[in-house]
C-alpha cells in the first residue's frame, strides 16, 4: 500500500497488515496499532508519537528520522530495521527484539530498556 504523507491520526487497528508499504512522512500520531505487521515498510520521516505499537512487527522496515517519543513499543520486532536519527525518547522498549538494529544518531533519552 503507498499511504504516504496521509494523515491517519487517532486511528486504532489490531493485527493489520502494512507489509511492503511506503508510509514515508504518514502522520500516525496517537494511534493504537497493536500486533500490526509493517514487515519490510518504508516509515522514513513518519510521525508515530504517542502511538501503541506493542507488539508490532517492524522488522526489516526503514524508521529513518521517524518521530516516535512517548511511544509504547513493548514486545516490538524490530530486527535489521533502521532507526537511524529517529526520535524514540521517553518511549517504553521494554522486552523488543532488536537483532542487527540500527540506531545510529538516534535520540533514546528517558526510554525503558528493561
Amino acid at each position: 500500500a503507498i499511504l504516504s504523507n496521509s494523515n491517519l491520526q487517532n486511528i486504532t487497528t489490531y493485527q493489520t497488515k502494512f507489509k511492503n508499504s511506503n508510509l514515508s512522512g504518514c502522520d500516525l500520531s496517537n494511534t493504537i496499532l497493536k500486533n500490526c505487521i509493517f514487515t519490510n515498510s518504508n516509515l522514513t520521516d513518519a510521525k508515530l508519537s504517542g502511538s501503541d505499537l506493542s507488539g508490532a512487527n517492524l522488522s526489516n522496515s526503514n524508521l529513518t528520522n521517524a518521530k516516535l517519543s512517548g511511544s509504547d513499543l513493548s514486545g516490538a520486532n524490530l530486527s535489521n530495521s533502521n532507526f537511524d536519527k529517529a526520535i524514540l525518547s521517553n518511549s517504553n522498549l521494554q522486552n523488543i527484539t532488536t537483532y542487527q538494529t540500527k540506531f545510529k544518531n538516534s535520540n533514546l533519552s528517558g526510554c525503558d530498556l528493561s
